[in-house]
């Protein structure tokens, strides 16, 4: 039999106190789903936790795709006089398909959105 890490009992029962940005409803009623029967509340909670940050790791790579994304057009246009007035951004569905990529995760859109790739663009 493995023995526990010394911080596991800690995490253990520190669970209870912490609060989730994935509310545990939410946790239990995809463990449902997925066919997984749970009367641990601290398990529930767990996964809640890891949950969270998964999306928050993916978020944050994903942020950072779109920083990368969008320098080297910035520079380019700083450089022929323009200047970028707006400086809020907004990631797109391919920033975070390619931040989940990463992860294991595989994105694909629906073919009927108005703005896909391939698609013919609507007359005016």
């Amino acid at each position: 039999m493995t023995e526990e890490p010394e911080d596991v009992p800690e995490l253990l029962s520190s669970l209870p106190d912490f609060v989730s940005a994935i509310p545990d409803e939410f946790t239990e009623y995809f463990m449902e789903r997925s066919g997984m029967d749970c009367s641990d509340p601290r398990l529930v909670r767990l996964l809640s936790l890891a949950s969270q940050r998964f999306i928050a790791t993916a978020l944050h790579d994903a942020m950072q795709i779109q920083a990368r994304r969008l320098k080297q057009p910035a520079a380019q246009l700083k450089g022929a006089g323009h200047d970028i007035k707006d400086k809020r951004s907004t990631l797109t569905i391919e920033d975070l398909a390619q931040a989940l990529q990463e992860h294991g995760v595989d994105v694909k859109r629906p073919p009927y959105y108005a703005d896909a790739p391939g698609q013919p663009q609507a007359k005016k």
